[in-house]
């Protein structure tokens, strides 16, 4: 039997209705951590952003508060909609209590940290690039989810839209701040320079050509921390060796 339009009108409504806040921001977190990575990995965005910022660390960071700030931007204006019973969507919960997005934001730290821990998507040597850019996508969404409701932390109480709620607000500031420092801000020791060497061989032209092929774009040694890297191109490939 063929649906009238307003039969079909009504059922669309009633599958809206039925949307919940946290599917919709589950929506967004999967279909845009895919989006970007892909972009990264298929077009010549990744490319540009190698070219751009060599130092690999600071295009972690950077992926990472792209992911944080627009997962926060979005994650905001849901549940201002909410709260204020515009659209469609509205909180979800389990056996009559409220599930907090700060679960789905610590789930998915856990998640990456123990990735990293088994050396996925770490930024090391072995470790993929898709899965690095992917990691610190995760993160940063991650980090936005948890943060948003820092003040909850605080209190053990939804004071979300109270006064007290500001401290959520203060803690995502502070870690943004936290991640644009990292990009862009001055090292606190400065960088320094030093003489490597692989085998008897002294490598003491840095950037430079190691061998025909091999190119050194980026040498950082950082004293404080007692060693450095090497961010080496090899046929338009960066590897992290060192």
């Amino acid at each position: 039997m063929q649906l009238s339009r307003e039969q079909f009108t009504a059922d669309i409504r009633g599958a809206l209705c039925r949307l919940t806040g946290a599917w919709i921001l589950a929506a967004f977190v999967v279909l845009g951590t895919a989006c970007g990575t892909l972009l990264l990995h298929r077009t010549g965005l990744g490319d540009l952003l190698h070219q751009h910022i060599p130092d690999r660390p600071k295009r972690r960071l950077l992926l990472a508060s792209v992911s944080f700030f627009c997962t926060f931007a979005v994650l905001r204006a849901l549940t201002w909609s909410i709260h204020n019973h515009i659209g469609p969507f509205h909180d979800i919960h389990m056996a009559g209590r409220h599930i907090h997005h700060l679960v789905w934001g610590i789930l998915l730290l856990l998640l990456v940290g123990y990735g990293w821990l088994i050396e996925v998507g770490s930024g090391s040597a072995s470790s993929s690039l898709f899965m690095s850019r992917l990691m610190s996508l995760l993160y940063g969404a991650g980090a936005a989810l948890a943060l948003d409701e820092f003040a909850l932390w605080l209190s053990l109480r939804d004071v979300y839209w109270a006064g007290e709620g500001r401290a959520s607000l203060d803690a995502v500031v502070l870690f943004g701040t936290s991640l644009l420092i990292g990009i862009w801000g001055a090292r606190l020791c400065g960088e320094g320079s030093c003489v490597c060497s692989a085998g008897n061989e002294p490598l003491s032209r840095l950037p430079g050509t190691l061998q025909e092929g091999i190119t050194v774009s980026t040498y950082n040694f950082q004293p404080q921390f007692g060693g450095g890297y090497l961010d080496i191109s090899l046929k338009n490939r960066n590897l992290l060796a060192w």
